[in-house]
């Protein structure tokens, strides 16, 4: 497989953050309808809480309902603080070269005329616009619904159940209807009833939400990617940049490197490659394969992955064995490190 930049840490992150959100949720539905039919339920053995089934049918419906509209509010706020959290790092990421104007919308760091918070709208289409993406206001309006939700869940007293214009315009048209009914059993005209009416979402918002959230944000990286990483010269840039970052230290080449003792430098050991030095001390025939496995994971660490759906420019194997295949020294002078 080849080996390039799939993502960005800014969107593994919030991957690992909500990536499971609708199986979670979905699993969460079934189980409390499971407990509805059941007068007898009891607590399984080594759950150790505090917990008694209603006697009547009606009260259990009624606990399962609030239970399910407690949790949908609790993963709304996580979803969407988490994507607060993309929106700021992904726009701050260095090699990914925004222009300062884009990041001071995209992280809040202006407000708008006014004094006005920018809305989430508006930040993600700063990022998008500068990136080029076409046809994204139907998601983004969604996302920004979602958001508006989650303020209104969070300030409960001072709930203000409120859309920009702009975003309810976009909600509205036959567009959007056309855009968001894809995830099934959705209908946005519903949604933004029950928004209005102060309601609390249905387990299908959320999740709906959610899965736009995910699919916006993937978008947005993999343009960002492919504009900063496109051909073989941007990409080996961002490759020695990346390994600089991350042998920041003398400590760190040499404990990857393996040289243990300070004279190595000097007296000119640091100049053999690293597989040569282990094999003569090893004598094993295998150590290439182990100094590649090694290899192979320090690029892993900094985000240049192997994969079967490159996003940005494949890196070449010639490249890949030229650094392989080096010293210490020849490394830490190729990548540019310098006072070693």
């Amino acid at each position: 497989m080849s080996r390039s930049i799939t993502k960005s840490n800014s969107f593994r992150a919030l991957q690992k953050s909500i990536g499971g959100a609708t199986l979670y949720l979905n699993t969460v539905a079934v189980g409390l309808e499971l407990t509805v039919p059941n007068q007898i339920a009891r607590i399984p053995a080594g759950l150790h809480i505090s917990w008694t089934s209603s006697p009547t049918l009606a009260k259990r419906r009624e606990l399962v309902s609030q239970t399910r509209t407690f949790v949908l509010r609790a993963v709304l706020v996580t979803a969407c603080d988490a994507l607060d959290t993309f929106i700021r790092d992904f726009a701050r990421t260095d090699w990914l070269d925004f222009p300062d104007d884009v990041k001071t919308v995209a992280t809040k760091a202006t407000t708008r005329p006014g004094k006005v918070e920018w809305s989430v709208f508006d930040r993600l289409k700063v990022l998008s616009n500068n990136l080029g993406l076409e046809d994204v206001e139907p998601p983004f309006a969604l996302i920004s619904l979602a958001a508006r939700w989650r303020n209104a869940v969070v300030h409960a007293g001072r709930a203000k159940f409120e859309l920009e214009s702009d975003v309810r315009t976009i909600l509205k048209s036959t567009e959007a209807k056309q855009r968001l009914s894809g995830k099934a059993a959705f209908d946005i005209v519903s949604t933004v009833e029950r928004f209005d009416a102060g309601e609390p979402p249905t387990l299908k918002d959320v999740t709906t939400a959610i899965a736009f959230m995910q699919d916006a944000c993937r978008q947005l990286d993999q343009a960002a990617i492919r504009k900063v990483a496109g051909n073989a010269e941007q990409l080996e840039a961002l490759l020695t940049r990346a390994l600089r970052e991350r042998f920041a230290t003398r400590g760190e080449l040499d404990e990857f490197w393996g040289i243990h003792r300070p004279h190595e430098w000097a007296d000119g050991e640091v100049g053999v490659s690293y597989a040569i030095k282990e094999s003569r001390i090893t004598r094993s025939g295998t150590f290439e394969h182990k100094w590649n496995r090694k290899f192979g994971n320090l690029l892993n660490s900094i985000g240049f992955t192997e994969s079967k759906s490159a996003i940005s420019h494949e890196l070449s194997e010639k490249t890949l064995g030229y650094l392989r295949g080096m010293s210490a020294r020849e490394f830490s002078q190729t990548i540019g490190l310098q006072n070693l």
